[in-house]
């Protein structure tokens, strides 16, 4: 018999040793004590086996319900859905637990971990950013709530993260503005950008865009509202001068200005030998 010949039959003593031992489990798992049940839940949780705890867990819940002794069980419930990464049930059990135990000891980290389901639930930056959010909701509710927190700092540090990816949505959303040639469009959303994100690092270059956005707009735009958009870009240019006298940008924006003022001079002295 070769060696690859014992495969099947070593497959077949392992299947029935697994088995057995699987038996053995749910008949001991049967014929435990509702308290052996807890202990045992409780190992399953601490091992990080929360697949198999969470059902033993869900038994005691009804069997302890009323009881001092379902406070632990459940929190340790809703933890085991927040590991296995089910955080729309983890935040529902937890929200739950705060209702069923508002004065408990684990109010706080039960608080917060509503605010970590929702941070897990954030999507990459491309994408819709509701719930987003609402994440930065629930950490913005949880530092009212416990401002005393030895968690306050990662909170903010989770908000900072969070607000990275807000910023990066839309400066996306105003660049394809600009791409589109939607410029007006494009002007508004870099403005709302800086004003909304201004620790941003991308706030230089969202004002150079602010500046080339007006420009475009007024190129693009009726006779009759060329001067005030080209007056905006003047504007617009200064404001960027001032925040950013030594800015990498300001060569081209510079030049820029220039041809402005041309226009806007050559706007004036058509208007007077009209």
């Amino acid at each position: 018999m070769t060696d690859r010949s014992y495969i099947p039959l070593i497959c077949m003593i392992l299947c029935v040793c697994l088995s057995g031992c699987n038996k053995n489990y749910q008949q001991a798992a049967k014929a435990d004590t509702m308290e052996q049940k807890y202990e045992r839940a409780r190992q399953l949780y601490n091992n990080g086996d929360c697949m198999k705890a969470i059902p033993m867990f869900e038994e005691l819940i009804t069997y302890y319900k009323g009881s001092r002794n379902l406070e632990d069980a459940y929190f340790s419930y809703a933890h085991c859905h927040y590991i296995e990464r089910q955080y729309i049930v983890a935040s529902y059990h937890f929200e739950r637990f705060n209702q069923l135990y508002p004065r408990s000891g684990k109010r706080e980290e039960s608080s917060f971990m509503i605010a970590k389901c929702s941070h897990e639930q954030s999507p990459k930056f491309s994408l819709d950013q509701t719930p987003t959010l609402e994440a930065i909701d629930a950490y913005r509710r949880f530092a009212e709530q416990f401002p005393g927190s030895p968690r306050i700092a990662e909170v903010n540090r989770a908000i900072d993260d969070l607000r990275l990816k807000l910023h990066q949505k839309a400066f996306d959303n105003a660049m394809l503005y600009y791409k589109l040639r939607d410029f007006q469009a494009a002007a508004v959303s870099f403005r709302t950008l800086v004003e909304d994100y201004p620790e941003s690092a991308d706030v230089e270059r969202s004002w150079f865009y602010i500046v080339m956005a007006n420009k475009l707009f007024a190129d693009n735009s009726y006779t009759s509202r060329k001067k005030e958009r080209y007056e905006a870009t003047i504007t617009a240019y200064e404001e960027f001068r001032e925040r950013y006298p030594g800015s990498g940008y300001l060569a081209e924006l510079e030049r820029l200005h220039d041809n402005v003022t041309e226009i806007l001079e050559e706007i004036a002295t058509t208007s007077q030998n009209n």
